[in-house]
C-alpha cells in the first residue's frame, strides 16, 4: 500500500510536466524524468532539481504544506543529455534500494516508462553499497549549472 501511494503521489507531481507536445523528443531514450533533492531540517524546506528526457533541468525549492516554486531552469547540452540517457538505460539505477529517515535527508526518485525507484540517503555519507552508475548520475545532477 505505501509503495502504491509513493507511485500515485509521484505521478500526479508528474502532471505538470507532461505534454503531448514533447512525448515525440523522449521516444528513442523513453521518457524519464530524475528528481534529486534535500530536505528537513528545521525548517522541513526542500530544494532540488527535476531533470527531464526532453533536455531541461528545473531547480526549486519547496516549503512544507506548499507546491514547488520553480526558481530557475537550465536547457541541457546534447552531451549531458546523451550522458543522463546512457545513465537512465543502466538496469542497476531500478534495482537498487536504499530509504533512510533522518533530520536532513536526501532523495532521488527516478522515473522510466513503467520503471519507478526512490531512494533516501544521507548525503554527507552517501551509501557504501550504492552502483556506480547511480554516484555518476548523481555527480552529472550535481554538474548541472544554473546559467
Amino acid at each position: 500500500m505505501k509503495q502504491f501511494l509513493i507511485v500515485a503521489l509521484a505521478a500526479l507531481l508528474s502532471l505538470p510536466f507532461a505534454s503531448c507536445s514533447t512525448v515525440d523528443s523522449c521516444t528513442a531514450n523513453g521518457n524519464y524524468r530524475i528528481d534529486y533533492y534535500s530536505g528537513g531540517g528545521f525548517t522541513g524546506m526542500q530544494q532540488g532539481v527535476t531533470v527531464s528526457c526532453e533536455g531541461w533541468a528545473k531547480f526549486w525549492k519547496k516549503m512544507p504544506s506548499s507546491n514547488r516554486v520553480i526558481t530557475d531552469s537550465v536547457k541541457l547540452s546534447s552531451d549531458q543529455l546523451k550522458k543522463l540517457d546512457s545513465l537512465m538505460a543502466s538496469p542497476d539505477i531500478f534495482s537498487y534500494s536504499n530509504k533512510v529517515s533522518g533530520n536532513y535527508t536526501t532523495y532521488l526518485v527516478l522515473m522510466k516508462d513503467i520503471q519507478f525507484n526512490n531512494i533516501s540517503f544521507n548525503n554527507s555519507d552517501p551509501p557504501a553499497d550504492m552502483p556506480a552508475s547511480m554516484i555518476e548520475l548523481i555527480t552529472e545532477i550535481k554538474n548541472i549549472n544554473k546559467e
